[in-house]
């Protein structure tokens, strides 16, 4: 799943983001190798699975968007204004398409940008430093050089996360604000300071998470898999015919939010920091105006 995603990812890194010690992976990668149901494609020590592989084009037809129908659909979604949790759902699907697999269609008006993402991709494939040219900040007004080492797109390949040397934090640039982007000749020098963005089932995002671990009934296990069909990889059957929700969430809102909308059918198991903000937030309700 994680090689089926677009990104190009090492050994380490698939390691580090799945918890799954490093010999073990390669012990993986190998046993994919050797299947003839898969196609890589490399890029240094970096790889992905490659969507011309038989995995893609014979089972995954018929089940997701090809780029073509993801292009298509993109826009429209992009106007909706909802709070209907599967359109937001497909939204983020078709976004994942068009960041990851979909090269960016070059315009007269698109050509810097398009540029400037090639190079960012560039960058961070080949775990390379590079300069933002005129950065606009619109907190300040300003354009300013900022040096960084970008290291993944997020959402539709317009945010980029990077770590900035001069200020020692990782920030989130927009490539539409950059005049020009430089790929220098000098590699990563911070890459155990960088920090990826998680994004919980509930779709929100942060650099850290929390566990929390729900006993969930029927009613909750159907409408949660309904509503965010990713969370079906975190349910465990559990002996008495529940279902174990084991997962990070990167804000307590959208599972607490889920907690209150159905708690007469859900059991909160070893998760303390989760009560302590349910707690929280009964306090909040029920305090005078």
């Amino acid at each position: 799943m994680a090689l089926s995603r677009g990104r190009y990812l090492t050994p380490k890194m698939l390691s580090e983001e799945l918890g799954i010690e490093l010999r073990t992976i390669y012990r993986y990668i190998d046993d994919i190798k050797e299947s003839t149901f898969f196609k890589f494609e490399q890029r240094g020590k970096k790889f992905r699975i490659s969507r011309e592989s038989l995995f893609w084009t014979s089972v995954m037809k018929s089940l997701f968007f090809t780029d073509k129908e993801a292009e298509a659909l993109q826009p429209i979604l992009e106007e909706l204004e909802t709070e209907n949790a599967a359109l937001i759902s497909v939204r983020n699907k078709v976004r994942d398409i068009m960041a990851n697999y979909i090269e960016p269609m070059a315009k007269d008006a698109d050509v810097k940008l398009v540029a400037n993402t090639m190079l960012i991709q560039q960058a961070i494939d080949e775990q390379r430093m590079c300069m933002l040219r005129g950065y606009t900040s619109l907190h300040s007004d300003t354009k300013t050089d900022r040096l960084v080492e970008p290291f993944a797109f997020l959402g539709s390949k317009n945010d980029v996360r990077c770590y900035e040397v001069a200020t020692k934090m990782n920030k989130t640039f927009k490539v539409s604000r950059c005049d020009s982007v430089e790929l220098l000749e000098v590699g990563w020098q911070f890459e155990k300071k960088h920090k990826v963005m998680h994004t919980d089932i509930f779709h929100f995002s942060d650099e850290k998470t929390t566990r929390v671990r729900l006993l969930l009934g029927t009613l909750s296990k159907t409408i949660l898999v309904e509503e965010h069909p990713e969370a079906e990889r975190y349910l465990i059957p559990h002996p008495d015919g529940r279902w174990m929700l084991d997962a990070e969430y990167c804000s307590m809102k959208g599972v607490g939010r889920f907690y209150l909308g159905l708690f007469e059918d859900i059991e909160i198991v070893d998760s303390p920091e989760f009560k302590e903000y349910l707690t929280d937030r009964l306090k909040d309700l029920t305090s005078p105006a």
